[in-house]
């Protein structure tokens, strides 16, 4: 999203002290998430791994990129996940200052990186690199009957 973030105005994290004695590190800040995936189920399963993440909050929920978008708007969430055939409509309305794209991408590759540039924003590959896409592995694995 354009514009500062809240992240950006406070600290990481703030020492307290646990029942024993020990300093215990808590985030002063929970990264604010918006999921916006077509199947409930999809979006149920993300919502119980982030609810397990104490500097993770899942802000809302969106079936569909209009819908997403307007939530966007209104809730101003750090991070967007979206699984959206049409990611340049989503990316022309709400212009992030970072796209980030999986793996089986490369910086080169990521298929929106023009209308990601044209405003300025910044283009990512996030995860580890690997040097083999993560469809053909599926297809490979279904052709030879889960023996690939």
């Amino acid at each position: 999203m354009p514009g500062a973030t809240t992240r950006d105005r406070l600290p990481a994290s703030v020492t307290a002290t646990a029942p024993t004695g020990d300093p215990v590190e808590e985030p002063t800040h929970r990264i604010r998430v918006l999921l916006v995936d077509d199947h409930a189920v999809v979006r149920m399963g993300l919502r119980a791994f982030f609810d397990l993440q104490d500097d993770i909050e899942v802000v809302g929920e969106a079936s569909d990129g209009s819908e997403g978008v307007a939530m966007a708007r209104r809730l101003e969430p750090e991070v967007i996940l979206f699984d959206e055939p049409n990611v340049r409509g989503i990316i022309r309305a709400l212009k992030p200052d970072v796209h980030v794209k999986g793996t089986d991408y490369t910086p080169d590759s990521i298929p929106e990186a023009d209308e990601v540039r044209a405003y300025g924003g910044r283009t990512a590959v996030a995860g580890d690199p690997k040097n083999h896409s993560t469809t053909e592995i599926a297809r490979r694995t279904g052709r030879e009957g889960g023996k690939g």
